[in-house]
Formats: structure tokens, sequence, C-alpha cells
């Protein structure tokens, strides 16, 4: 939970595929949860999420080149305003 009980989630949206690896938004503590932030268009797998300071929200998580890659090819990185991740 970050901000007043916002609660954050990220999954890739396409399971069979694997891909677009996205993050989730829920304000009323998981009963309803809306897409606010889509990560990558590629492949994606596990995925993890920290508060990072400074107002970001930290994401590390698979991926790989769609549609030649595997979403077990590398280890990203990214940062997120968590303003930008408001429903």
């Amino acid at each position: 939970m970050v901000d007043g009980g916002l609660a954050l989630f990220s999954t890739p949206v396409d399971p069979a595929l694997r891909k677009n690896m996205t993050i989730f938004a829920s304000p009323d503590s998981g009963r309803t949860w809306t897409p606010v932030k889509q990560l990558t268009t590629d492949r994606s797998g596990y995925s993890d999420l920290t508060e990072a300071g400074h107002g970001e929200i930290g994401v590390l998580y698979e991926a790989g080149d769609y549609p030649t890659g595997d979403a077990r090819d590398e280890i990203r990185f990214q940062l997120v305003p968590v303003r930008r991740l408001v429903p």
C-alpha cells in the first residue's frame, strides 16, 4: 500500500503470450482494480514492486523482445511516479 491506502499489482495482461506488463491500482483495498500504467508491450513474466522513495515505485520484472524473445530473457527495472498510478 502506498499514499493513503492505494494498493498496486503488476502482471502481464496477456497471460497466454506472457506480454504487456501492466501496473494495476486499487483505491478500495483490492475490491476493484484499474490498469494504470503499461510498462512494455514485450513478453514479460514475474514482477515485484517496491517503494523507491521520492514519490516513486520501483518495478523489477522479467522481459524479452516480442515476438522472438522469451519472458525470461532479461531482468528490467523501471521507476514510476506514484502520481501516475492513481486511477
